[in-house]
C-alpha cells in the first residue's frame, strides 16, 4: 500500500495527463469535425502530452501546449469550442504553466498568455471581446493559482530548510557547550584532585620520615604509596595536559567554594541586579570538588539572570540538609531557559544528582539543584 501511494504522488501528474489525452481521444470519435481527423487527432494529443516533459521542461512544456491549441484553433475552430476535454486540459496546462513561472520572468510570461489569449478569441465565433474575458477569466485564473500555490510552496520549502538549518546548529552549539563545559569541569577536577594527591605524598614522606630505624615494613609501605601517588600526578597531567592551556592568572587562582558566594553576590549586585542570599541549615565541610562545582552551580544561575535584560531580582538560597546539599536559583522575570542550563546539567550529573528548572510558584524562573552529600564531614 505504501509502495502505491508513494507511485501516485511520484506519477499521478503523469496519470491525469495520459488520462486527459485518453479521454480526448474517445470524445473526439463521437463528435463530428469538418478538418482531416488525423490532424485533429495529432493535436488532440498535442494538448496534453507535452507536460510528460514538464520535469525537464518546466516553460517550455506547456508552451508546446498552447502552441498546439492554436493550431488546434486554426485548423478546427468548431471541434475546438465544442469538445470539453481539451479545454480541461488546458486549464490543467495554464495551473502549471503558472506554476513554472515562479522565479523566472511573470512579466515576459504574463505578455505572452496576453498574446495566445488574443488569438485564440479572434478564431472563435461570437465577439472577441466576450471571448477574450472569458478565457482570461478562466485560463489566467488557473495561471494565477498555479503561480500562488507553486510561490506558497517554494516559501513553505524555505522556511522549512531554515528551521532544519536553524535547529542544526543549534544542535551544534548546544553540543560545542556541553564539550567545553566537560572540559572545564576536567580542568577543575584536575586541580582539586591533584592537589590533593600532593598532600597525600607529602605527607606520607613526612610520616615516612618520622619513623624509627627498624620500622622497614612501614616505611617500604609508605615508599609504595609514595610512588603510586607521585605516579598517579604524572599520568594525570600528562592525560589532561591539553586541558591545562588556558592563561597563567586562572592557572594560579585558587578554586572558589560556597564560602565565597557572599563575595559573588556582591560582584553581582554591583552589576544591578537584586540578589539576596539565604544558607539554611549547619554548614558541613564538602569534598573540594563538590564545593567547587556547587559555587559553579550557583555562578552558572546569576549569570543567567544577568543575562536577561533589565533590572529585576534574583533569590538564591543553600540548604544542608542531612543527605543532599541543595542549591536554588530564582529569577523573578519569567524568560526562556538559559544556555548556562547545560553547564549545570553536566556538573550536577558528575555527582549523581539532580536538576530542576522550570517557572517558580511565585513567578519568575527557578533553577534548583540537589547533590548527594555522601562523605561530607560535620
Amino acid at each position: 500500500m505504501n509502495r502505491l501511494l508513494e507511485l501516485a504522488r511520484r506519477r499521478g501528474v503523469d496519470v491525469v495527463i495520459v488520462a486527459f489525452a485518453a479521454a480526448a481521444q474517445i470524445e473526439l470519435a463521437f463528435t463530428r469535425v469538418d478538418a482531416p481527423r488525423w490532424q485533429v487527432t495529432i493535436l488532440t494529443l498535442g494538448l496534453p502530452l507535452p507536460l510528460l516533459y514538464r520535469s525537464r521542461f518546466p516553460l517550455a512544456a506547456p508552451v508546446a501546449v498552447y502552441a498546439a491549441s492554436v493550431l488546434y484553433s486554426f485548423v478546427a475552430p468548431e471541434a475546438f469550442r465544442d469538445v470539453f476535454v481539451p479545454f480541461l486540459a488546458v486549464v490543467f496546462t495554464s495551473w502549471i504553466f503558472g506554476s513554472s513561472v515562479v522565479g523566472r520572468r511573470p512579466l515576459l510570461a504574463a505578455a505572452g498568455f496576453v498574446a495566445w489569449a488574443a488569438t485564440i478569441s479572434a478564431r472563435l465565433e461570437d465577439s472577441w471581446g466576450s471571448n477574450f474575458i472569458f478565457i482570461v477569466f478562466v485560463f489566467g485564473g488557473a495561471c494565477v493559482a498555479g503561480f500562488v500555490t507553486s510561490h506558497r510552496n517554494r516559501q513553505t520549502a524555505e522556511l522549512r530548510e531554515r528551521a532544519e538549518r536553524a535547529e542544526s546548529e543549534r544542535e551544534r552549539l548546544a553540543a560545542e557547550a556541553v564539550a567545553e563545559e566537560r572540559g572545564r569541569i576536567a580542568r577543575e577536577l584536575h586541580d582539586v584532585i591533584a592537589h590533593s594527591v600532593s598532600v597525600m605524598v607529602v605527607q606520607a614522606a613526612g610520616v615516612r620520615r618520622l619513623l624509627a630505624p627498624e620500622q622497614d615494613r612501614e616505611r617500604e609501605a609508605l615508599l609504595v604509596v609514595e610512588r603510586i601517588g607521585r605516579d598517579a600526578l604524572t599520568e594525570m597531567r600528562r592525560m589532561l595536559g591539553v586541558l591545562q592551556e588556558r592563561k597563567d592568572d586562572v592557572a594560579r587562582a585558587p578554586q572558589p567554594g560556597l564560602g565565597d558566594l557572599e563575595r559573588l553576590v556582591e560582584e553581582v549586585r554591583h552589576e544591578g541586579l537584586v540578589v539576596d542570599l539565604e544558607i539554611d541549615g549547619v554548614p558541613v565541610e564538602l569534598p573540594p570538588g563538590l564545593d567547587l562545582s556547587a559555587y559553579r552551580i550557583v555562578q552558572e544561575g546569576l549569570a543567567d539572570a544577568r543575562r536577561h535584560p533589565g533590572r529585576g531580582e534574583a533569590h538564591v538560597r543553600v540548604k544542608y540538609a542531612a543527605d543532599e546539599l541543595q542549591l536554588e536559583v530564582v529569577d523573578e522575570r519569567a524568560r526562556e531557559t538559559g544556555d548556562g542550563l547545560s553547564a549545570m546539567r553536566e556538573r550536577v550529573a558528575v555527582y549523581g544528582g539532580r536538576l530542576e528548572t522550570g517557572p517558580a510558584p511565585a513567578g519568575g524562573f527557578r533553577v534548583c539543584a540537589r547533590l548527594p552529600l555522601a562523605g561530607a564531614s560535620r
